[in-house]
């Protein structure tokens, strides 16, 4: 085999450190072999007749060329293995049975599922195929680069580090914009300050009036009035003022008592404890089933009742107009690769949420609510969640309903427990 690698510029020049081709612009045969081998990615030669010129021990690996018993055999596309053949078929369609002198795209950023007969693997391959005006000896002067890597990592997750990984994501996303919405809180805080202080001196000078001697009466109707107003601008300095404060808390860590539980005692105080202030309206048809035998979780049982509040409450604002809402509460077991978790489940029939909506649940200020402007509940909700080391997962169909999942580690596995 002999070629000439100073033709294959454009596929092969991103990698030309690996090839010593500042140094040696026309490599011997020997030396063309092991840089190829030494190239960070699998590559393929072939011309426009199918004939394979040559593969590296990086693409030998990756499809599983090394655990063939006769790999001299592969001199031609067709003659690549059989759990190859989605690779084969790509190959003569797109360039084999073209005709004769016309152009042909090259293939880019394909991918195929490899299933391999040796110990059952599976692997994802990603490749792009280009042309290259190249010469090899008695063959056609057109070569074809193929360039593949796995790319397992990236399609085949498991279920539980996808879900890792959309958590951590999540978690940088809110403390990035939990950050940038405190600064810009901070400053506007100062100025409803100012207010707040100008509306109380102004009040106090009108208290002043009304108490001196000889105020005739309209004077003393202007005064009242104008209290009337200074107290509904200091209610809604305070009301705003509040609300920096829930941002402000998203942005600040959490300090937490924590300590081994009975989550399913801590539920029934709490639900009646709902009952009895009116947070849960008569009308509401309320199932509970938390009489679920569960290890004890660590947790603060007073930061994971505002979770189960804030949950509660957006059910309660899910309502459809024409159906009566119903919200069931159980708990749960699930056994996970890392650790088990007992689970409180909400779950409701209420509006539920877009699915374009989903990935922005948790961000701060969103909302699926036309009558709600703050959207906090559900990102201090998650951020309460995850400082107990817990998970909390938002499942939901649109006017179908939502389901919420509360996962706390346990503090003995599920299955020597019971």
């Amino acid at each position: 085999m002999k070629l000439d690698l100073n033709h294959l510029k454009c596929s092969l020049s991103p990698f030309s450190i690996y090839l010593s081709r500042d140094n040696d612009p026309v490599l011997a045969n020997g030396d063309l072999v092991a840089a190829f081998n030494n190239l960070p990615v699998s590559i393929l030669l072939f011309d426009v007749e199918g004939h394979i010129l040559f593969y590296n021990n990086s693409f030998s690996r990756v499809c599983g060329l090394d655990d063939l018993e006769d790999k001299t055999q592969i001199e031609h596309v067709e003659t690549l293995p059989f759990y190859l053949n989605d690779l084969k078929i790509m190959i003569q369609n797109h360039i084999l049975h073209a005709p004769k002198n016309t152009f042909i795209p090259p293939l880019e950023r394909q991918s195929i599922t490899v299933e391999f007969p040796k110990g059952e693997i599976q692997r994802e391959i990603g490749f792009s195929i280009r042309p290259e005006e190249g010469t090899s000896e008695n063959q056609c002067s057109k070569l074809w680069v193929l360039i593949a890597r796995d790319i397992s990592r990236f399609k085949k997750l498991d279920a539980e580090e996808e879900q890792r990984q959309e958590e951590a994501q999540r978690r940088r996303k809110l403390a990035t914009i939990s950050k940038q919405i405190a600064t810009y809180s901070t400053h506007i805080f100062k100025h409803f300050f100012a207010i707040s202080q100008q509306a109380y001196l102004m009040n106090e000078k009108q208290t002043k009036l009304l108490q001196q001697q000889g105020a005739n009466e309209d004077s003393f109707k202007l005064v009242q009035e104008n209290q009337a107003h200074l107290a509904y601008i200091q209610s809604n300095i305070e009301e705003a003022t509040g609300l920096f404060r829930q941002v402000e808390r998203l942005n600040q860590p959490i300090l937490l008592k924590l300590a081994p539980s009975n989550i399913a005692t801590s539920l029934k105080y709490w639900v009646r404890e709902f009952k009895q202030d009116g947070f849960l309206p008569e009308d509401v048809n309320f199932h509970i089933d938390i009489d679920l035998e569960v290890p004890k979780v660590n947790i603060d049982g007073f930061e994971l009742k505002k979770v189960i509040k804030a949950l509660l409450q957006n059910s309660l604002e899910s309502q459809l107009a024409s159906t009566p809402l119903d919200i069931k509460l159980y708990l749960g077991v699930e056994s996970g690769q890392h650790a088990d978790y007992v689970t409180i489940n909400i779950e409701d029939n209420g509006r539920g949420i877009p699915q374009n909506a989903m990935d922005s649940i948790f961000d701060p200020f969103f909302s699926t609510k036309t009558n709600k402007l703050l959207g906090l509940g559900l990102p201090y909700a998650f951020k309460l969640t995850e400082a107990q080391k817990g998970k909390l997962v938002i499942e939901s169909v649109a006017q179908y309903g939502t389901t919420a999942l509360i996962k706390l580690p346990t503090e003995v596995p599920v299955s020597s427990s019971s």
